[in-house]
């Protein structure tokens, strides 16, 4: 009987690497302990507050081709607005995301603690234009839907 190839739904990178790993080495001791065929690996720049993390994301699917990647919008202004400099637009971005060679878009906004500095949502009119671009070209998007309840509670959320 084959053995069946094991896809991991998402992983973060956090940093390219720390006094104990470096991200790729990681990424690879985790596939091999676990069996993973392949993993597929989200960008959150803005939540993690660093421009490399889409990179960092594009540079792993070069080190082992079995892996997915999704790109995520690097929000550089805040509130979140529908004039952004040309080529810092969300469509601008998204078209560099599939041109670098992405498989998706991570769609970070829905994350309370990105949420709350980006000032919209999911469904904020800001991001109308880039859903129909992905809705034209069948582009696959995860979508961060949920939390535990403390990180809704307005009280709790960090600023």
């Amino acid at each position: 009987m084959a053995k069946e190839k094991v896809i991991d739904t998402h992983l973060h990178i956090e940093a390219w690497e720390n006094e104990e790993f470096d991200f790729i080495d990681c990424f690879e001791e985790y596939r091999r302990q676990s069996e993973i065929y392949s993993l597929n690996i989200c960008a959150i720049p803005t939540a993690q507050k660093s421009a490399c993390n889409n990179m960092m994301c594009a540079f792993y699917k070069i080190v082992n081709p079995n892996t997915y990647a999704h790109g995520a919008f690097e929000h550089i202004f805040y509130p979140m607005c529908e004039d952004m400099p040309e080529g810092m637009d969300l469509v601008s971005q998204y078209q560099e995301l599939m041109q670098i060679g992405f498989d998706g878009i991570k769609m970070i906004e829905g994350k309370p603690t990105a949420h709350k500095p980006i000032g919209g949502n999911l469904n904020t009119p800001s991001l109308e234009r880039v859903y129909r671009e992905m809705e034209k070209d069948q582009t696959h998007i995860v979508f961060h839907v949920g939390d535990p309840a403390d990180c809704w509670d307005i009280t709790k959320t960090s600023p």
